[in-house]
């Protein structure tokens, strides 16, 4: 087994460069590039995403070897494998026939649930995780992933939407917004399961973990006031995780808001005594779903795959198989 330092320095240079591909979209719109330079910097993304998806599943091998089950250890190098041939199809893809291009993105869809796969095997065994809250919340995050990545994917074949010149999809409602919708209420859900059965003292004991809701006016007031504010962190959604923004923006970007303090609200929440490591993996790997996005590209669907084998292990790492417990009450 990998030291943990190990694990933790690895996925934080993997997320520093799935960050460098989140950002560039938006990066490249926010500086008044000319023509020569925008298609320049443009070219170098795309050779960057190129060697990043490589790179992510070159990682993936890497703590396969180091964390897996040499019993489960062919069925893992197995979904790497199909992984790896959706990466050649996706070099095709980028240039290829018509044929390929219908080929790629049902490939990339069952990469992504043969990703959640993976993950599972990683993760302590499932007898555990049916016995925690913190289980079903894991199983409920593999499940999801796939499904909103497979939604993403229609609006490409362009089922149920249709893109005006500016790119902005337009027609099915529900097949355009409820990916987005889907892994906002879950961090939401989360929280609220969470918290649930805290009591007053409980409250009292773990006042800090809430301090994150004190963003959330002090947010909306500037995305009232600044709308710039406000396009700019849809423009992260919509370019960097490939999800979308919905009308009125004042509510989904609220949301959005949302959600990710209750994603910081449920990490300090948990019980980490002196289990820095593993919290590190669960804070990365959860990230990273979003930083991974959910587009046809094979950096992705592998940094997809990275995110959920980070939390797989940080799970399997959290005192054996006891994962993170919840907070007294």
């Amino acid at each position: 087994m990998m030291r943990t330092r190990t694990v933790v320095w690895i996925s934080l240079v993997v997320t520093l460069l799935l960050t460098v591909r989140f950002l560039s979209g938006v990066s490249l719109a926010a500086f008044s590039l000319s023509g020569e330079a925008l298609d320049l910097a443009g070219r170098f993304f795309e050779v960057f995403e190129i060697l990043l998806a490589f790179i992510v599943l070159f990682v993936i091998i890497i703590l396969v070897l180091a964390e897996g089950s040499p019993s489960r250890r062919k069925w893992q190098f197995a979904i790497v494998a199909v992984h790896f041939a959706a990466l050649i199809l996706w070099l095709s893809y980028l240039s290829g026939p018509p044929s390929v291009k219908d080929a790629f993105p049902l490939l990339a869809i069952i990469s992504t649930v043969l990703g959640s796969l993976l993950s599972i095997t990683m993760a302590p065994p499932l007898r555990n995780l049916l016995r925690e809250w913190w289980g079903f919340s894991y199983l409920a995050l593999t499940a999801l992933v796939p499904a909103v990545f497979a939604l993403r994917a229609a609006t490409f074949f362009g089922y149920g939407t249709t893109a005006d010149p500016e790119g902005v999809l337009h027609g099915d409602w529900f097949l355009v917004n409820i990916p987005t919708l889907l892994l906002e209420f879950l961090s939401i859900g989360i929280w609220v399961f969470f918290v649930s059965g805290f009591n007053r003292e409980t409250f009292a004991r773990k006042w800090r973990a809430f301090l994150p809701f004190a963003i959330l006016p002090a947010l909306a007031l500037v995305f009232y006031v600044r709308p710039l504010s406000g396009f700019i962190f849809s423009a992260l959604i919509a370019w960097g995780s490939n999800l979308a923004i919905f009308v009125p923006t004042s509510v989904s970007l609220n949301l959005a808001a949302g959600a990710v303090v209750t994603w910081l609200s449920t990490l300090l929440l948990v019980r980490r005594r002196k289990r820095d490591g593993p919290w590190i993996l669960l804070t990365l790997g959860t990230a990273d779903i979003l930083i991974a996005g959910f587009a046809l590209s094979m950096a992705s669907v592998a940094g997809l795959a990275f995110a959920q084998l980070l939390i797989a292990i940080s799970l399997s790492r959290w005192s054996g198989t006891a994962g993170p417990a919840k907070a007294s009450t």
